[in-house]
This record gives C-alpha cells, structure tokens and sequence, in this order.
C-alpha cells in the first residue's frame, strides 16, 4: 500500500510540473466588428473540454490547459457555426490564433 502511495504522489507531482498552455484570439464579423459572447469551446484527443465566451472586444482565451491536440467550434446566433481541428498546443505554450471571421448565413439559407 505506501509503494501504490507513493506511486500516486509521485505521478501526481510530475502532472503538476508539467507547464500548462493557453490559447487565445480574437473573433469579428465579415464587416469587422467584434463578435460579443460567442461560445467557444476546446475539445482535446482525450476528454479534456475548456469552455469560454468572447469579450466585448471579441476576444478570447482558454487559461491553464494541458498539452495536445484539439479542435475550437465556436457558435453564436446569427452566425454559421464554425469548428477548426488540429489545433496543437505544446506544454508551456502561450498560443496566439490568427483573427477568426465568423460569417452570417446568406438570407434565407442555412449554414453549409
């Protein structure tokens, strides 16, 4: 039993160590205006799911993730939704994503 302990301890303290990342960026419309409280979320490989918003500026940022692979979809009404793959984030990583443009279905059309 104390050499499983100690096992766990030990694992635990290496996770611990293991420099988080973040992922940050910004979303507008198609005419450049920030898009305000979209819902963004960051799905990994594994389980891992972060949730976040846009800001009044259309920003964003996923704080204190782990390492991997993931893929953003962000959604807002009145708006095509959007996912983006591959996104890798390597340990200690501050990521900066190019400006996203969100685009507004055409009238009376659906999203493709």
């Amino acid at each position: 039993v104390k050499q499983w302990a100690l096992g766990m301890v030990l694992a635990l303290s290496g996770l611990a160590q293991t420099p988080l990342a973040s992922v940050a960026g910004s979303i507008f419309d198609e005419r450049g205006a920030p898009v305000i409280a979209a819902r963004l979320s960051l799905r990994g490989e594994q389980t891992q799911l972060y949730l976040t918003k846009s800001t009044e500026q259309g920003t964003f940022r996923f704080a204190r993730m782990g390492p991997g692979t993931y893929t953003l979809t962000i959604d807002q009404n009145g708006f095509c939704k959007l996912s983006t793959p591959s996104i890798t984030v390597a340990a200690g990583e501050q990521k900066s994503l190019p400006r996203i443009t969100l685009k507004v279905p055409p009238e009376g059309q659906e999203c493709e």
